[in-house]
């Protein structure tokens, strides 16, 4: 049991790592990944759908 609950306070404590994209940025790192026409949806439709 108090192996179970330090396990959670370690699980809890990971650090979420976020990135901040200028816009040009994100399209051109969204572009050079494909994602442009990925599943039939254009790189303006993922822009807006960032906004």
């Amino acid at each position: 049991m108090k192996a179970l609950f330090i396990l959670g306070l370690v699980l809890l404590s990971v650090t979420v790592q976020g990135k901040v994209f200028e816009r040009c940025e994100l399209a051109r790192t969204l572009k050079r990944l494909g994602m442009d026409g990925y599943r039939g949806i254009s790189l303006a439709n993922w822009m807006c759908l960032t906004r």
